[in-house]
Order: structure tokens, then sequence, then C-alpha cells
């Protein structure tokens, strides 16, 4: 039985951690208050679409657009509430961030190293939620270029959360709830979307593996699914069928990016094959390579793992002095280290993830399958996301979104995956956890450097809506 005095040593040590990404997601809204957007580029139709619409007109038929109509319409609804603001618009996606951020939370507070929760979200905040690393704004989670990709990516983290609590619980209503977030993802952007459906159809054909239902219940399972699924898309359809010419006319308005990217040859302009990495496959391959070369060079300390083994002193204070050395050997060459390229990887590392987590799934006993099937669905959709810009992953431009799912499951790997091979390899995990947290740290705080350095060369101001 644990004592009083180690369980409020544990509550007190749990309330500090906590403390860490609340306070640096304060620091960085503080660092970008105001500075968020660039209103004279890509952010204008953000706020002009969703303006036109509280003001009666009628997405489709009064505006052109080619997106789903989910977040025109959330944001017209801010507007029409709140009245037509930047700051109404940034205030409500900051309570998104903050929900986010409880997710990644939750999601990651998972094994025997409380410190990688707090420091996993801490990353999401700095890296992409309030992160400026080009001298054009719109990529965040504040004011993004497109809400669709960024409701439409939060939407997706909501469904793997309760397609996890069904397969814990097997509850139908929750599949339920997981078909009607998949449906909403389906009215945000098609990369979104295709990825959504990927990470919880393939999923769900784990857990229907593994439960083996009867005839009766795999079509509650499945019905309970359609419906949630079908629901927002039939009703949005059935809105704009009455102010079109049929029913048929408003779902191709609706879809009309799918039709455009099947029917088009715009995803094979130079543009987009840039964004991919196409257009110059000889250095792109190379660069992924050597960005997966910077993560093997992470397992040197597996040899100073094995040394110390036999060590109390070293496996007790291994980690910290190992994080000392490293960070010392770090810091002056943290602007010679190119950061921007470390994620060039990240496709094979995410794919590398869901074929693991495949396997371990299908091969694995029950208590572990609501943790496989999580991660599971986590990774699938971390790679889908990444295909947009395969072979030229950034965290910046469109990776502050696309990239977001897959840098932070790769954190989650090098900080609780990664060690605990290192444990069962070496029987010592202290030396290379401290590097890694190294890493880390130097990264973060050379990112939260860049985006200090922008931000602060803009001026602070909120323009008001006529």
């Amino acid at each position: 039985m644990t004592s009083p005095n180690k369980q409020f040593g544990n509550i007190s040590a749990n309330a500090a951690l906590i403390l860490i990404p609340v306070i640096t997601g304060l620091v960085a809204a503080y660092v970008g208050w105001l500075k968020w957007p660039d209103v004279l580029v890509d952010f204008g139709r953000e706020l002009y679409v969703p303006w036109v619409l509280s003001k009666g007109h009628v997405l489709y038929v009064d505006v052109e657009y080619w997106n789903g109509p989910l977040s025109p319409y959330i944001n017209a609804l801010l507007f029409k509430l709140f009245g037509p603001s930047i700051l109404t618009i940034e205030l409500f996606n900051i309570l998104l961030i903050c929900a986010a951020g409880v997710f990644v939370y939750r999601f990651y507070n998972r094994g025997s190293r409380p410190s990688q929760a707090p420091l996993i979200t801490a990353s999401f905040l700095v890296l992409f939620a309030f992160a400026q690393f080009l001298w054009m704004g719109n990529y965040n989670f504040v004011t993004p270029y497109s809400h669709e990709l960024t409701h439409g990516i939060l939407i997706g983290f909501g469904a793997i959360w309760l397609l996890s609590a069904y397969s814990r619980h097997r509850r139908v209503w929750l599949m339920g709830l997981t078909g009607l977030f998949t449906g909403l993802a389906l009215l945000t952007k098609v990369e979104v979307a295709v990825s959504v459906i990927a990470a919880v159809l393939l999923s769900i054909s784990l857990l229907v593996w593994h439960e083996r239902p009867k005839p009766g219940r795999l079509a509650l399972i499945s019905s309970s699914f359609i419906t949630g699924l079908l629901l927002p898309i039939l009703l949005f359809a059935a809105y704009f069928a009455f102010h079109l010419s049929s029913f048929s006319a408003a779902l191709e308005k609706m879809f009309s990016s799918w039709l455009m990217m099947a029917g088009t040859g715009v995803s094979g302009g130079i543009f987009y094959k840039k964004v991919m990495g196409f257009d110059n496959l000889y250095l792109n391959l190379k660069l992924m390579g050597l960005s997966a070369a910077f993560y093997l060079v992470l397992a040197a300390p597996l040899v100073a793992n094995h040394l110390v083994r036999d060590s109390r002193v070293a496996r007790q204070y291994g980690a910290y002095i190992s994080f000392a050395l490293s960070a010392l050997a770090l810091w002056p060459l943290r602007n010679s280290i190119p950061w921007f390229e470390a994620f060039r990887a990240l496709p094979l590392f995410m794919f590398t993830a869901a074929l693991v987590l495949f396997v371990k799934t299908v091969r694995g006993r029950a208590p572990d399958l609501h943790r496989h099937i999580s991660f599971f669905a986590m990774a699938v959709f971390a790679f889908m996301l990444l295909l947009k810009m395969v072979l030229n992953t950034h965290i910046y431009h469109y990776g502050f979104a696309l990239a977001m799912p897959g840098a932070l499951l790769l954190f989650y790997g090098l900080l609780s995956w990664a060690p605990s091979v290192m444990k069962k390899i070496s029987g010592s995990a202290g030396v290379f956890y401290g590097s890694v947290m190294a890493v880390f740290t130097v990264m973060l705080l050379w990112h939260s450097g860049l985006s200090f350095e922008l931000y602060s060369l803009k001026k602070t101001g909120c323009w008001q809506m006529a």
C-alpha cells in the first residue's frame, strides 16, 4: 500500500509536470499575441467567406468554394454570435488548441515516464500551434491559411479518441460517434478526409477481426457507424439542395474538390510536385536518407548504456549526466544543425510504425488491444497526411498541420518506445534517454527562438471588420 507521503509526492510531481505545457502555451500565446496572420496573403479568404455567410449568403450559391462547408459555417456562426472580427476567430481557435493540447496530453500519457506527455504537449504548442518559421504567417493553428485543414485534423484526433474508447468499452454509441466525426472530416479537406477514413476503417477492421462479432452485432456496429457518417453530410446536402436545383447538385458542390482532384491534372502541376518532393527525386531521397541517419546516430549511447548497466550510480544518475553533457555539446552548434531537415524521414517512420503496430495488434492479446489500436490509428492517420509532402516533409509551410501528428508520434517513440527497447538490449536506458532529451530540448529552444525573432518584427494589431 502506497504511503500518504508518497501519494502526495506523486500528485505534486504530476501537478508540476502539467505546468510545463500550461506555461509553454501561455508564453507562446503571449509572444505571438495578435501577430499571427498575414491578412493580405491567404488568410483574407478565411475572414471574408464566413463574414458574407453570416450576412445571409449561401455557400456554393452566392460564394464559389471548393472545400467542404463545415469550417466556413463554423466561423460564420462565430461571427453571427460574437461579431465579425479577427479576434473572434483567434480566440475560438485558441480554445481548439487547448482542447487539442488536452487530447495530446492524455493520448501520450502512457508508459513509465511521466515527463513524456507534458513534453510532447509542449512541442505541439511550440512547433505547431503558435509557431511561425517563415516570413509569412498563416501556418499555425491560430490563424491557419485553411481552417478545413486544422479543423479536419482536430476532428481526426476526436475520431481516433472515440475509436480507442470503443475498443476499450465496446459501446455501440461510441462507434456511432466515431462515424459522426468521420463524416464531419469528409466535410473539410480532401487530404484530411482520406487520412481519417483510412485510419478509422483500417482500425475498425482490426477490431472486428479481434472481436469476431456475431452477424447481428456486426450489423448493429456497421449501421451505427454508417448512420453517424452520413448524418452531417445529409444535413448539409439537404440545406444546399433547398437553394440549388437538386440534392445531387448539392452533393456535387460539397465534394467539388474531390471531383477536381480526380478529373483534372491540378495535382500534377509543378507546385504540387515541389510540395511532394517529386521535382528533384534524387536530392529529396538523399535528404530523407540523411534524416533517417540522424535518428540512427541517437542509438550511439547504446554502447554507453551497456557499459554502465552494472553501475548503480550510473543507473541512477546516467540520464542526468548524459543530458547535461549532450546539451553542453549541442548548444554551441544549435545554429549549425539543419533542424528543418530533421523531419524528412517522417513518412518512413510512420509507415514502419503502422506496420509494426499492425503486426502487434494482430498478434496481441486483449489487454494490449486498446493501446495498439490507438497508436495504429494515429500512425496510419499521420502517414496518410504526409503523402502530400512525402519526399519533402518539413514542419513549416503545410507541415505545421500535415506533419504534426507524425512528429508527435515520433517524439513519443523516442521518449518511450526507444528507451524500452534500449533497456531490453543493454539493461539500461538512462544514457540514451538523457541524450534524446538533450536533442529534444535544444531543438525546441531553437525553434522557439526563431518564432520569437519573427514575431518581434511585427507590430501588434487587431483589425475589426465592417
